[in-house]
């Protein structure tokens, strides 16, 4: 079987979305209007070992499996491997209810001559003004304590490097019991 990379399907077809199957995929609109116009992918999802992921053109039932709608059709591609999936790839964005249409992607070009809007309705000082810096308390006790704990904990490892096991653990059990 001849394979094809992810990417250059991506670049011919467009990025694709995911596609989460909750129901049975003969009442599922969305996806059997992809299966019939040639528009989704099925990625093969290895949970155990090392296999990379690897996709196919159409819609294949099974376990770790992972489905791709794109925005083209991927005729060309059938009856290929396809390899090196890229998830960086994908067209994220929110999650539609079932049957919802995709909105058409709308530019806003701001107008010359007029101040920007303010998005909130929220009045008075910005929000650098409402800061307020976290500065964590230092206790000198603290510190003291944690340098002398440092140096029971180096003095057992001493022990333990020269090969008396006993007096290491017992050093370790007095710290342990202060």
């Amino acid at each position: 079987m001849k394979s094809v990379r992810f990417s250059r399907i991506v670049e011919a077809s467009g990025a694709p979305e995911e596609h989460l199957v909750l129901t049975d995929p003969s009442r599922d609109k969305t996806l059997r209007a992809a299966m019939k116009a040639c528009r989704l992918m099925t990625v093969f999802q290895d949970a155990r070992g090392s296999n990379a992921d690897h996709g196919e053109v159409g819609f294949k039932v099974g376990p770790a499996r992972q489905y791709l709608l794109f925005p083209k059709s991927l005729h060309r591609f059938e009856g290929r491997k396809v390899v090196g999936i890229n998830y960086e790839l994908l067209e994220r964005g929110r999650i539609r209810a079932r049957g919802e249409k995709i909105p058409p992607v709308r530019k806003h070009t701001p107008t010359l001559g007029h101040p920007p809007r303010r998005k909130s309705g929220r009045k008075g000082a910005p929000l650098s003004d409402k800061i307020v810096a976290f500065e964590p308390e230092e206790s000198p006790l603290e510190d003291e304590q944690i340098t002398e704990l440092k140096r029971q904990v180096q003095r057992a490892m001493d022990h333990l490097e020269k090969g008396r096991a006993v007096a290491a653990l017992n050093l370790l059990k007095r710290i342990m019991s202060d």
